[in-house]
C-alpha cells in the first residue's frame, strides 16, 4: 500500500504507533461506508470470527464451488486465531493480519484462503470476503457461528 493510504494511530493493546492503512486503496471504495458490509459481532470474540470465515470457506465447499483448490488447507482452530491477534497487537505490520486502526484487523489471506476482511471488536467488514465468493456467505458464516456450528 502507497502512504497516501497510511496514518499514524496507536495502537490499543500495546500503546506503540502504528501504521493505519485502508486494504481498499483510495477513492469510492475507501470513502464510501454505506457499500461496507459491516456485520454485527457484538458478543463473538474476532478470532472466533475469524475461524467462522475461514471454516465457511473452506470446509462449507465455497473454494471448492469456486474451482480453487483447496486440498492444501489445514485446520484453523481458535485458539491459533487468538495466537494471531496476539502476535499482530506486538507487530502489526508482519504476519497475516494487518492494522488498519487502533482496533481493526485486515486479514487479506489467512494459509492460502482469501478472507478479505477487516475485524473490529464488535463488527467485520466482510465486503472483500463477499465479493470473493458471493453475497451472504460471509452472513451465513457468521450466523453459523452463533448457531454453535463452529464449536
Amino acid at each position: 500500500m502507497d502512504n497516501d493510504n497510511a496514518r499514524k494511530t496507536q495502537n490499543s493493546q500495546t500503546g506503540r504507533a502504528v501504521q493505519s492503512r485502508s486494504p481498499y486503496g483510495t477513492g469510492q471504495d475507501a470513502d464510501q461506508d454505506q457499500d461496507r458490509l459491516q456485520i454485527d459481532t457484538s458478543g463473538l470474540e474476532p478470532a472466533a470470527v475469524l475461524v467462522a470465515l475461514y471454516r465457511y470457506a473452506t470446509i462449507g465447499g465455497v473454494l471448492w464451488q469456486n474451482g480453487l483448490p483447496v486440498a492444501h488447507v489445514t485446520e484453523l482452530t481458535v485458539q491459533e486465531a487468538r495466537d494471531l491477534f496476539a502476535d499482530a497487537a506486538e507487530s502489526p505490520d508482519n504476519g497475516p493480519l494487518q492494522a488498519v486502526s487502533s482496533d481493526g484487523w485486515w486479514v487479506d489471506y489467512l494459509k492460502g484462503v482469501p478472507i478479505k476482511s477487516t475485524f473490529y471488536p464488535d463488527t467485520v467488514d466482510a465486503t472483500g470476503f463477499d465479493r470473493e465468493y458471493k453475497a451472504g456467505n460471509a452472513r451465513a458464516a457468521i450466523e453459523q457461528l452463533k448457531a454453535g456450528v463452529y464449536e
